[in-house]
């Protein structure tokens, strides 16, 4: 009996060990999809699109009807949820049109010059730079496996790769080679893999001519959870999808083929929105099958918002889309995901943004900021569980190039209020909405309300400088006189094969485009709302 005891004794302390371990040191999965749309989800609104896996998520945690992308394009915000950064404070803003430069140097041109217009785009870095201490670093130093799979974006030369940027693992992401630029990062070979995709395709040696990308590295990734499942892990999981080119996942098609939408109505893309929500299941099943879903924390969100080019998808009744200054470009869908520690059907209306992501897995984990006075995101652990609540803050978007969408503008949103500042200003420089009562962003308050233009407009004149950031560079300075020449010489710095000198642009074509695109979505409404009548 006397063994007895202190053996019962040891099982109960080993026990509360266990516990005290598990409860300090979850297990993290984020979870990043590729261009989706704000309400690209069931639970955020589609009638169309089939996410149930993904409403299952929301319902069992808190959904973020508020939160912004970094940026309203890929790399930028990938970049800040890797290092709670904004991308105007790591001076990389934009995508690039070629594979990334093997320096931290700023480089003159990403895919437009501006040519035309009164600002040339500013310069950029084409790396997240060897200097910033990304996420994963820090978790795996406190002790977390580490895997990345899909998109990575930040890098492909030596030295900048996901493994050899703190994860353990990394897989499914493209080491692109000039010769496939044209393609678009491989076309659709990205989503259906061929013999080009699969030879350039990140350490997955099992890829095959054929597989879906996807699917593959779902399995893969759930492989990793299982192989982890003694020990805390970090999964970083970046689908390809629902990037372009718009194709079909084939075994879906056919259920949405006959499906009737209203603003949404694509059926290729709904194939690829459902194949996200697969993996998502697929990656929910394996922590209950381990019973390891009450000790792991999941974000789901997306890196920029929907494309609303060619009917894709619809933003409606947002306005704009990817790459746009308009809440359709920024708003993305946000989950978080946490039994026994976040409420079940959590709505959180407070406006939240991917900087956001990287301190907030700091302070589950316990891991302090060494630098919090360059981090811009702020921890969204009180939001989560109810135990406090963000302070009153500016959101900041800085985006100084040109897209099919948008010339350089900067933008600053505070106590309900946003200011879009554009920089090519012959036909007015200003936007201002009241998001409160216009989420719509129909109604200019630029000329009825100078102090409050004034006063956002200097704060932020203030973050810019403060975090340094490149600005547009006017075409007439000698700066610009001399990047034009050595445009027209081919001497440019930067890796694209060439570069778009795009067409004028300024506040009234881009308010025109985004309007015209929101009539093809209320148009489609329309016929919907009447077919069904």
């Amino acid at each position: 009996m006397n063994r007895v005891i202190p053996f019962l004794l040891l099982l109960i302390f080993t026990h509360v060990g266990h516990a005290e371990q598990s409860i300090g040191k979850p297990n993290i999965i984020l979870i990043v999809a590729d261009d989706m749309g704000w309400k690209d989800l069931g639970s955020s609104g589609s009638s169309y699109y089939k996410t149930p896996h993904l409403d299952a998520l929301s319902g069992g945690g808190m959904r973020f009807t508020h939160a912004y992308s970094a940026a309203a394009v890929c790399v930028p915000s990938r970049a800040a949820l890797l290092t709670g950064k904004t991308p105007s404070r790591l001076k990389l803003t934009n995508v690039f049109a070629g594979p990334p430069a093997s320096d931290d140097g700023l480089y003159d041109i990403t895919k437009q010059i501006g040519l035309g217009n009164q600002n040339l785009e500013a310069k950029q870095r084409l790396t997240l730079a060897s200097t910033e201490t990304l996420l994963p670093e820090l978790l795996k130093s406190a002790g977390y496996a580490t895997a990345f799979y899909g998109k990575w974006h930040c890098g492909i030369q030596e030295g900048y790769r996901p493994e050899q940027r703190g994860y353990d693992i990394a897989k499914g992401y493209f080491l692109v080679a000039d010769r496939l630029l044209h393609k678009d990062y491989l076309g659709e070979e990205r989503h259906y893999l061929n013999e080009e995709s699969v030879e350039f395709l990140a350490n997955m040696p099992q890829a095959r001519v054929g597989d879906f990308l996807e699917d593959l590295m779902a399995r893969d990734a759930c492989e990793f959870i299982r192989e982890h499942s003694d020990e805390p892990f970090f999964l970083h999981y970046s689908s390809h999808l629902v990037h372009t080119p718009i194709i079909a996942k084939k075994t879906l098609l056919s259920k949405y083929k006959h499906k009737t939408g209203l603003d949404q109505n694509n059926p290729e893309y709904a194939t690829m929105v459902e194949a996200v929500d697969q993996t998502v299941g697929a990656i929910v099943k394996t922590l209950r099958e381990l019973d390891l879903i009450d000790n792991t924390l999941i974000i789901f969100t997306s890196d920029n918002g929907g494309l609303t080019l060619r009917n894709i998808t619809s933003n409606y009744p947002l306005m704009g889309g990817k790459s746009s200054a308009y809440e359709g470009g920024y708003r993305v869908p946000f989950i978080a995901h946490w039994p026994g520690t976040i409420r079940p059907g959590s709505i959180n209306q407070t406006r939240i943004s991917g900087i956001d992501v990287y301190p907030t897995f700091l302070e589950v984990v316990g891991i302090p900021i060494k630098n919090a006075a360059e981090i811009d995101g702020m921890s969204l652990w009180g939001e989560m569980t109810g135990s406090g609540s963000l302070p009153g803050r500016p959101l900041f978007f800085h985006f100084p190039h040109y897209t099919h969408a948008t010339s350089p503008h900067s933008i600053v949103i505070y106590q309900g209020w946003k200011l879009i500042r554009y920089y090519n200003d012959a036909e007015g420089r200003f936007l201002l909405f009241n998001l409160n009562t216009d989420p719509q962003e129909q109604f200019n308050l630029a000329d009825e309300e100078p102090d409050t233009l004034k006063l956002l407009d200097k704060r932020l004149t203030h973050y810019l400088s403060n975090v340094d950031a490149q600005m547009p560079i006017p075409a007439d300075s000698p700066e610009g006189l001399e990047l034009i020449e050595r445009y027209k010489e081919g001497k440019i710095k930067g890796t694209i094969r060439q570069a778009s000198e795009g067409s004028i642009k300024n506040l009234k074509t881009e308010r025109d485009l985004a309007l015209q695109e929101r009539k093809v979505q209320e148009d489609k409404l329309t016929v919907s709302i009447k077919a069904t009548h």
